[in-house]
């Protein structure tokens, strides 16, 4: 019997163990499809004056990107269309990943669902931003700001919240589940 009883909490751990779950793996996958699309040629209009894939998206933009007062012109736009159409494939191929994280076994997926949604608002917040770019109603240093702000707001929140959800349960392991989370974020 405890030996029944242990095998089912290893199910559980296996299930939820996002190392060695094929759920990393997947992610590194959709990670690597979406810094290759970012590779094309087709953005190298505006490939100095935004981060195509920020990571870590809440890290600091370049100091170049951050004094570029300027507004993108007619080939800018080009691109930041490609650019805006290349990031919506790279969230439209993560989203069943981050609807699939594995749920810790002391957590809801309730909780769980909370944690990604930190992150698919900011990639809401961010699109906008894309078009207020687009149509010059922001400079490229304006933007590289307000992009970043969304990216450490949403990453604060959640990690805050993980962390105070641990607490409650006197676990770490919603901090798991957020900190696999955080990559996504990348994708804004």
């Amino acid at each position: 019997m405890a030996l029944a009883v242990a095998g089912c909490g290893t199910v559980s751990n296996v299930r939820y163990d996002i190392k060695s779950s094929s759920f990393g793996d997947r992610t590194n996958a959709v990670i690597q499809s979406c810094k290759a699309q970012m590779r094309t040629p087709a953005l190298d209009p505006i490939r100095a004056k935004v981060e195509l894939f920020k990571s870590p998206a809440d890290g600091p933009a370049p100091f170049a990107i951050l004094t570029n007062s300027g507004l993108p012109d007619a080939n800018d736009r080009q691109a930041i269309d490609l650019w805006a159409r290349a990031v919506e494939q790279c969230q439209a191929q993560a989203r069943p990943l981050i609807g699939a994280i594995p749920v810790p076994p002391d957590a809801t997926q309730s909780q769980v669902d909370k944690l990604a949604a930190y992150i698919t608002d900011a990639w809401i917040e961010s699109s906008k931003l894309r078009v207020a770019l687009y149509n010059g109603q922001l400079t490229y240093a304006d933007y590289a700001s307000q992009r970043v702000k969304i990216a450490e707001d949403a990453l604060r929140t959640a990690s805050r919240y993980a962390q105070d959800t641990d607490e409650e349960n006197d676990t770490h392991e919603l901090e798991d589940s957020e900190t696999a989370l955080e990559r996504f974020a990348s994708m804004m």
